[in-house]
């Protein structure tokens, strides 16, 4: 008995490793996308879909200024929704900080999913981590791009379209394979 409980803990531990961590209770509910007509009368879809125009945000960095999504329109984007608190995230923070190091045309954008800014300074300075992190303390925009699990990766072209996302761990090799 007691070795049919460890065997069932081992798959639910491994099941938790292999998808990510769950950060937002999934309630069934889903936002609408909304539409908005551009000068040229095209309609664009902004939402947190494939296809949709990423929704744009505004949050705090490490040093305390307001950052937006639309200061890095015009280039490529990575967009990494995470914790100190995920293992996942832990493990794929040095494959996005060489990434960034070696790709100078690519924008690598974290958001930090409700930690505090001293725990998330602290995890990035012992981490020696150069990417731009962003603070979502209070959890708004990973509801308004629908994050359930960590580690989740948006990748966002250069007119701000999200053309791949991705749930879990990320590896350098799937990074380079993503830009190649």
């Amino acid at each position: 008995m007691l070795k049919k409980t460890i065997i069932i803990l081992l798959v639910a531990v491994a099941m938790v490793a292999y998808t990510g961590c769950n950060i937002l209770e999934d309630n069934g509910s889903s936002k609408d996308n909304t539409k908005i007509e551009d000068t040229q009368n095209e309609e664009l879809n902004f939402g947190s879909k494939e296809n949709d125009k990423a929704l744009d945000f505004t949050l705090r960095n490490l040093k305390g200024e307001e950052v937006s999504l639309r200061d890095y329109a015009g280039k490529k984007i990575i967009l990494n929704f995470w914790s100190s608190e995920c293992p996942p995230c832990r493990e794929e923070m040095p494959a996005l900080d060489e990434f960034h190091l070696s790709h100078d045309n690519i924008v690598v954008l974290g958001v930090n999913l409700g930690e505090n800014s001293n725990t998330v300074k602290d995890f990035i300075q012992d981490g020696g981590y150069s990417f731009p992190i962003l603070l979502d303390e209070k959890l708004s925009v990973a509801e308004d791009y629908g994050i359930i699990y960590m580690p989740t990766t948006f990748f966002i072209n250069e007119e701000g379209i999200i053309e791949d996302i991705h749930v879990g761990l990320l590896t350098l090799e799937d990074l380079k394979e993503k830009f190649n």
